[in-house]
């Protein structure tokens, strides 16, 4: 159980009876409990006597922007207690960290974004006080813990948090230059719509707590709305489903950008040294689009993760963006 991915156990979960389901998931609920609860550590040996507060989750955590709320928890925990915030994704691994560096580190949060403060893994035995996060929703009093997501829908909310986002979660130097290559590939201009879809996977599942998703005619609706009064913008179509990405965009082929989420064609924007595994790949292109997302005129989007995201790193900037909101599993 413990190295299911998180789709795999939905899948499980559903067909499976409910008191055979208890039984199999509470010793390991129990044990999870004790291993990735807040604890405290003590080194009487540190120079430093300020806390360091160590940011992680439980392997192999969830999708990189379901990672990338987790630390951004993590760093709203860490300001209201006073804590130096890092993270932890080398020992605390996530479905694409890979045994080899990539951009120069074993540490998966590394692989894109910057250290969330001078603190590094390494430095941690000179500190005295070292306090470890939870594995999961590190803060249940915050509203970036909701799994509805639902947070969004308030512009001032997404003002506080779009702030610390952009302060915290910030690309490091290598992600930016491959992001500029891709604008230069796909010749990026900021007069785009954004159209974000989480695609049928949620659809089958509907992981309960989850933004219910809707029907992709109806996002398809507010599309078209959104084409009609922007009748000269190219259009980014960002969804891990190959069908709805067709149905999107086959109206406005020639507004569509060209794909640039392929692995051969991201491989070109990568160093040969780098030797990135499939799934830092994915998750980079999947990065690079979210960015773009948050760099559009507008958006029209179904709400989950990555479209969060993409509204926070935007802080309120968009021109009348669609958020379709159809509550909750």
């Amino acid at each position: 159980m413990k190295f299911l991915g998180n789709q795999a156990k939905y899948y499980i979960k559903a067909i499976v009876p409910t008191s055979a389901w208890d039984n199999l998931a509470q010793p390991i609920q129990r044990f999870r409990k004790r291993a990735y609860s807040e604890r405290f550590e003590f080194n009487p040996k540190g120079r430093c006597c300020e806390e360091v507060y160590v940011i992680r989750r439980r392997p192999p955590g969830g999708g990189l922007f379901s990672n990338v709320n987790h630390v951004l928890q993590g760093v709203e925990y860490s300001l209201i207690h006073g804590l130096i915030p890092v993270v932890d994704m080398e020992n605390y691994w996530t479905t694409y960290s890979q045994k080899r560096e990539f951009h120069g580190s074993k540490n998966a949060w590394n692989y894109f974004f910057d250290p969330v403060s001078e603190v590094d893994l390494k430095s941690l035995r000179s500190f005295q006080k070292v306090r470890y996060s939870r594995g999961d929703r590190i803060n249940s009093d915050s509203v970036l813990s909701e799994r509805s997501l639902s947070f969004i829908l308030n512009p001032e909310v997404v003002e506080v948090y779009g702030a610390m986002m952009n302060k915290y979660i910030r690309l490091n130097t290598r992600t930016i230059s491959i992001v500029n290559l891709v604008k230069e590939f796909i010749e990026w201009s900021p007069d785009t719509i954004g159209v974000s879809y989480r695609g049928t996977d949620y659809l089958e599942l509907e992981p309960k707590g989850h933004a219910r998703q809707p029907e992709l005619l109806e996002l398809n609706d507010a599309l078209n709305e959104k084409v009609v009064t922007s009748p000269d913008s190219m259009m980014l179509v960002s969804t891990e489903d190959r069908g709805a990405k067709e149905t999107l965009g086959k109206p406005f082929l020639g507004r569509v950008y060209k794909d640039f989420r392929d692995q051969d064609t991201l491989k070109k924007f990568i160093s040969t040294k780098s030797n990135p595994s499939s799934q830092v790949i994915n998750a980079l292109g999947y990065l690079i689009e979210v960015i773009l997302l948050s760099e559009s005129r507008t958006l029209v989007c179904s709400i989950a993760n990555g479209s969060a995201a993409a509204i926070l790193f935007n802080e309120n900037r968009f021109e009348n963006p669609v958020i379709i909101n159809k509550g909750i599993y």
